[in-house]
C-alpha cells in the first residue's frame, strides 16, 4: 500500500451539509476513521481484510491505530480522512495537518491496538485476558513439573 497524505476533517467543529447546516449525529464508531467510499475501492486490501491500520501525523510523529470505514458525506473527497475529535487531540492535529495511512506491523496489530483501543472495556477484557492466560501457562507448568 503506498503511502499517501490525506487532509483531515473532524466532527468538531460541525461538518456542514450543501446548505450550510451542520450535521449532527454522525454516528462515528471510535475504532474506526472513515475514507470515502470510491478512494476505499482503489485501496483493495482494505476492502478485503478489515484489519488496523496505522493513522500517522508526519509532522510530530504522533499515530493511533484504527480500523477503516467508508462513508458518504458532503465535504468528504478523495484527498481527505474523517476522524473523530479525540483521536484529533491525540495525533496533536493543527492547521493543515497531514495524515498517512501505513499497515500496522505484527505486534501494533495483536498487541498495541487492544491496549491501546479507545474503548475502555476492550481495553480491560484484554488486559483481563493476558492474565488469565499467563495464570494458566503457569498453572500448567506447575502441574507438569509435580
Amino acid at each position: 500500500m503506498k503511502n499517501q497524505e490525506f487532509s483531515v476533517i473532524s466532527e468538531y467543529p460541525p461538518i456542514k451539509d450543501k446548505k450550510g447546516i451542520p450535521i449532527e449525529n454522525l454516528n462515528l464508531e471510535d475504532d474506526y476513521v472513515y475514507l470515502q467510499s470510491s478512494k476505499i475501492k482503489d485501496l483493495k486490501e482494505i476492502i478485503r481484510l478489515r484489519k488496523c491500520y496505522k493513522i500517522h501525523n508526519r509532522q510530530n510523529n504522533k499515530y493511533i491505530l484504527r480500523k477503516i470505514k467508508a462513508k458518504s458525506l458532503n465535504g468528504l473527497d478523495s484527498g481527505k480522512i474523517l476522524i473523530n475529535y479525540p483521536d484529533t487531540k491525540e495525533l496533536k492535529i493543527e492547521g493543515n495537518s497531514k495524515l498517512t495511512i501505513e499497515k500496522a506491523g505484527l505486534i501494533q496489530k495483536h498487541i498495541t491496538y487492544y491496549t491501546k483501543h479507545p474503548k475502555q472495556e476492550i481495553r480491560l477484557g484484554y488486559i483481563f485476558f493476558s492474565i488469565t492466560l499467563i495464570i494458566s501457562i503457569v498453572s500448567l507448568i506447575v502441574s507438569i513439573i509435580k
